[in-house]
């Protein structure tokens, strides 16, 4: 089983940050408005990832059937 380390966390985190702000100046132009849907979708697919990831960390340390 792949095993998640907060290094490869650490490597996604700005890439994703990065690829936001990336989308929000090329779509909105850099409007200050736009960009509160864009964190949002952020924070909540982020949400989302930290939930898998605490599952993955919680199936690790379970015993093999």
């Amino acid at each position: 089983m792949t095993e998640l380390t907060m290094a490869d966390f650490r490597k996604v985190f700005p890439i994703a940050i990065l690829l936001t702000i990336v989308q929000w100046v090329a779509t909105s132009g850099g409007d200050l408005h736009a960009i509160v849907p864009t964190l949002a979708g952020f924070i909540a697919i982020f949400a989302a990832f930290f939930v898998v990831g605490l599952l993955f960390l919680f199936l690790q340390r379970q015993a093999p059937w």
